[in-house]
């Protein structure tokens, strides 16, 4: 037996008419991943009541399910009573947004409300990826492709693969697994805006430590001197063509940021290799993509042009 708000939550356990209400709104697929993994989180409509998300899980070895319903409108700002200096996210032309909170605090409708409000008020291209989809987004001013993990699209990494070549001016990652590898994937390529979800900013540092840590870093001085250990080291300078017209980096691999994951056939991973950029910011971007797909050595190199003037190493 169970009871049904609409307005919140609900739980089945063990109800005789589990099975008959939710496996047959399943695919083939998704049957797959509920025998695979013991749980599954999906969204399904339920004629003139709406669209629900629902969370299948098993417990004590039965089938269990605890379903909510989905508003119909998508919220704005206001009704959620968020502060309206939000919308200025909205109108920032590069960055990342992370929209954090416990589970149930609101992040998905937070993100809904500031998609919304992009979508009445720019002209952009908008691809959203999610597991599953909540809310949907009608094109108003934005062009909005919304993708569902298992039903659109595989998964995560051919999720961001494809997207590149959608040609997005912003992308929604709905998900903590997925914003976590999309920090790395997709500012390495110089998108200007993503907004991404995780669950704790602060618990980011202690579970994905690769996002946030530095490599080695070092000065034309060093770089001097390990070049005479290390003839052999490869260093990439990630700086676009226009800025490399003050001096180039002797005997490096000129590949610039946007274009480094179409190279990577160009670099040996077994050969130590430095990264640079002059700023350091794209520098050490590049550092954490080589090292995220398996090169072990990898460093990035600080200073400009005096800095390698003054360590002797001429442009």
């Amino acid at each position: 037996m169970f009871s049904l708000s609409l307005s919140r939550s609900f739980f089945l356990s063990q109800s005789p008419c589990l099975r008959s209400l939710l496996l047959p709104l399943l695919t083939t697929e998704q049957s797959e991943q509920l025998q695979k993994n013991k749980s599954l989180d999906l969204c399904f409509l339920r004629g003139s009541i709406g669209r629900f998300r629902a969370n299948i899980h098993y417990q004590r070895g039965t089938l269990a399910a605890s379903i909510r319903l989905l508003p119909a409108q998508i919220p704005s700002l206001e009704s959620l009573h968020l502060p309206a200096v939000l919308a200025q996210l909205t109108e920032r032309r590069q960055g990342l947004v992370l929209v954090t909170g416990p589970t149930g605090s609101g992040k998905t409708s937070t993100i809904a409300a500031l998609i919304d409000l992009i979508n009445a008020r720019r002209r952009d291209h908008i691809i959203t990826i999610e597991d599953p989809i909540e809310y949907f987004h009608k094109h108003n001013k934005c062009l909005i492709n919304q993708r569902e993990i298992g039903i659109d699209v595989p998964d995560f990494p051919e999720a961001i693969r494809r997207a590149l070549r959608m040609d997005p001016d912003i992308i929604l990652v709905g998900d903590t697994s997925l914003a976590q590898e999309s920090r790395i994937r997709l500012a390495r390529v110089g998108f200007d805006r993503v907004i991404g979800q995780l669950d704790d900013v602060a618990s980011v540092f202690t579970r994905f430590p690769h996002l946030f840590e530095t490599a080695a870093r070092f000065t034309p001085v060093q770089l001097a001197e390990l070049l005479n250990d290390e003839p052999g080291l490869q260093i990439v300078d990630v700086r676009n063509p226009g800025e490399t017209e003050e001096g180039i980096v002797p005997g490096a691999q000129e590949i610039p940021l946007p274009t480094l994951t179409e190279s990577l056939e160009n670099l040996d991973p077994r050969v130590p290799v430095i990264t640079y950029c002059a700023s350091g910011y794209r520098s050490l971007i590049a550092a954490s993509l080589l090292r995220a797909v398996g090169f072990e050595n990898v460093g990035d190199l600080l200073g400009g042009y005096q800095a390698w003037d003054e360590a002797g190493l001429a442009f």
